[in-house]
């Protein structure tokens, strides 16, 4: 089953290799996450100071089949990186983490 993807990008135009990337990372979610359906990217690229360059966050959420959706807004406000690709890998990571914690808090409410 396809998941319906949407990406948005503030501030910048996305990389070539953007669509690529996310929706191998997707595809891997989805393998050990089936009930993902929906996905949700944002990324947006902030100029630090002239000797740090530019900055990406990356905001990314999934929607489940039972309407749940997940989330891992922290991660895009505290952290930024200065390769596109490496804030993508790093936002599905914890993406990765807070759908385990889902599923572990939902398998112990019963």
């Amino acid at each position: 089953m396809a998941i319906d993807l949407k990406s948005t990008y503030l501030n910048f135009p996305p990389p070539l290799q953007a669509d690529e990337c996310i929706r191998s990372r997707l595809e891997k979610l989805a393998r050990r996450f089936p009930d993902i359906v929906s996905c949700e990217l944002v990324g947006e690229e902030s100029r630090g100071h002239e000797l740090r360059g530019k900055r990406y966050r990356i905001a990314v959420a999934v929607g489940l089949s039972g309407g749940e959706t997940v989330a891992d807004h922290e991660h895009a406000h505290n952290r930024a990186n200065e390769n596109f690709l490496i804030a993508v890998g790093d936002a599905f990571d914890a993406l990765e983490r807070a759908l385990e914690s889902h599923v572990a808090e939902k398998k112990a409410t019963g």
